[in-house]
């Protein structure tokens, strides 16, 4: 079994996400070292060159130290960026509020002004029709009251007199003559 000391060394448990962070920072060092050397040499170290040259330095407490700060480094950015992103949406978001609140505002008092003005424009014209009609209404009292005044009938007389007298008194009329035919022509 393999024994991963430098990972022992940087991580100090098991939610240690900047120590993990950390050696990933380790691992890329150990790769980039891995293909300067093939790039210089032509071929790829072996084990014990890579623990001779490159673990011995990147072991030493002041390399461990420096790639711990390099990941909180790294994981302060992260969280400055991730803070930064939200509080700028959360002032969007509160500035759309904003917005949204001042809109219904002028809305709602705009639709009350509307239905205020509304209900006193028919109220207004409700009065006058009224008064149209109350006018209209005694003015054709008025006239019948004339019209009778200047036919000499009075007024008590009229009320009992049937409305289509002047029908009733033509169909009189026509009934007297047809029965006058009728007794002639047997």
């Amino acid at each position: 079994m393999w024994y991963h000391r430098i990972f022992d060394e940087i991580i100090e448990g098991d939610d240690d996400f900047v120590g993990m962070i950390a050696y990933a920072i380790y691992k890329q060092e150990k790769i980039k070292w891995i293909n300067v050397q093939y790039e210089k040499t032509g071929s790829y170290p072996v084990k014990d060159e890579i623990d001779r040259y490159f673990h011995d330095v990147a072991s030493t407490p002041d390399s461990l130290a420096r790639y711990r700060q390099q990941a909180e480094d790294i994981v302060n950015k992260f969280t400055q960026l991730s803070l930064f992103e939200e509080l700028d949406e959360y002032k969007k978001q509160l500035r759309d509020d904003h917005i949204i609140k001042s809109i219904e505002e002028k809305l709602y008092k705009g639709k009350a002004k509307t239905i205020f003005e509304n209900v006193i424009s028919g109220l207004v014209a409700s009065g006058i029709i009224v008064i149209l009609s109350v006018f209209l209404f005694l003015y054709d009292k008025m006239q019948d009251e004339k019209f009778n005044q200047a036919s000499g009938i009075p007024e008590i007389v009229e009320r009992y007199l049937p409305k289509n007298l002047n029908e009733n008194s033509e169909n009189h009329l026509n009934g007297n003559k047809l029965e006058k035919l009728n007794e002639r022509s047997y």
